[in-house]
């Protein structure tokens, strides 16, 4: 048992040192000026729901971008006395779109949103944590030819403001961007997207709008595609995000997307030539939730030879976030990496949670629904 762990991991260690040198070299393919006329228009959507101070800083951003993200607002928030959304938009000077249910969550709001503009230009989306290399647009705009392109993303905004957790969660997210995420893309692999930094044209709509029954509604996006033909791009600039600082504010928003992983086949039509891909697929969810607990094992119960490279193995994985933080352009230090040690060692929490909401969910005990999660 203790050598097919050990096995495994290498595996997976090595998939993921091949892939990271894959995505340094794809980002040193970025087109710092782009020329050449405008051939694409753009529209940029940024769902909200009770974002307040973090919205009052989005538009600061969007206004000194020059351009006009429209913001989707929703009747939900109406009936939270505490979401003030709504009234900070009408002080700025950008458009909206009012999205008339209470029922629906983001994937509803975009939907909805999506059927009031013509088609005939690329989609833009964006959470409205979004902070993305601007220089993309002009790329999009002069030289995007794919149905589907996707920026990956770095969880390092406002990274020296963030206590020391929510850096190690910050870097250890951005490596699994740039060891997983992106090699994906760039083999076409099967994989999901990402609902921010997101452009699609607008011709996929008429086929595919975005799942309002999962709450992740993005990952089942991207099967849906893939499994229809269509083959999402990376583009080599990056879009930044923040994440929770906390423990326990991590640990609900990452089971959401374990939950959402866990149960995505329930919104595929599937056909026999699909399951080869469901099978990989499934093996990386549960990497997520047995993999540092199979890795602890391995460690108390190997022999020596076990143990000493399962502990050289563990090595290469820090050195694998020693160069996220060399994309990132950071200087880590010994706390960050302690850092890193605990969330490594803590990592199967959030599955274990998701399973249970999941549970709960399915015995119709408590509905699985979207939460806002505090960063």
């Amino acid at each position: 048992m203790i050598n097919i762990i050990v096995l495994y991991f290498a595996i997976r260690i090595y998939q993921q040192l091949s892939g990271i040198y894959r995505s340094i070299n794809f980002l040193k393919t970025k087109k710092e000026n782009v020329s050449g006329r405008f051939k694409n228009r753009i529209t940029i959507l940024i769902p909200i729901y009770c974002e307040d101070k973090e919205l009052v800083d989005s538009i600061k951003f969007w206004e000194n971008s020059g351009l006009s993200p429209i913001f989707i607002t929703t009747e939900r928030e109406k009936g939270c006395k505490r979401c003030k959304s709504i009234e900070i938009l009408k002080k700025s000077s950008f458009q909206t779109i009012y999205f008339p249910k209470v029922e629906g969550f983001k994937a509803s709001q975009l939907n909805y949103a999506i059927s009031k503009i013509d088609l005939k230009r690329y989609f833009a989306i964006f959470d409205v944590d979004s902070r993305p290399d601007l220089d993309v647009f002009r790329y999009i705009k002069t030289s995007a030819v794919d149905e589907v392109l996707q920026m990956p993303t770095l969880f390092t905004r406002d990274f020296e403001k963030s206590s020391l957790y929510g850096k190690a969660s910050a870097i250890f997210q951005s490596r699994r961007v740039l060891t997983f995420e992106v090699p994906t893309l760039l083999k076409s692999k099967f994989g999901y997207l990402v609902g921010h930094g997101l452009f699609v044209k607008g011709d996929i709509f008429k086929q595919h709008l975005f799942c309002e029954k999962t709450i992740t509604e993005d990952l089942v996006f991207g099967y849906q595609l893939y499994l229809s033909g269509v083959r999402p791009k990376p583009i080599p600039y990056f879009d930044y995000s923040s994440v929770p600082q906390k423990f326990i504010q991590t640990v609900s928003q990452t089971s959401r997307w374990f939950a959402g992983d866990l149960i995505f086949l329930k919104y595929l039509n599937l056909k026999k030539r699909d399951l080869f891909h469901i099978f990989r697929r499934y093996l990386h969810i549960f990497d997520w939730f047995l993999g540092s607990i199979f890795i602890l094992l391995g460690i108390i119960f190997g022999n020596t030879l076990q143990t000493t490279i399962l502990i050289y193995l563990i090595a290469i994985f820090f050195y694998l976030h020693y160069l996220t933080l060399q994309i990132s352009k950071i200087d880590g230090d010994i706390k960050l990496y302690f850092g890193l040690l605990f969330k490594m060692g803590t990592n199967y929490f959030a599955p274990i949670y998701g399973i249970y909401k999941t549970i709960l969910d399915i015995f119709k005990i408590k509905k699985h629904i979207f939460e806002r999660t505090k960063k």
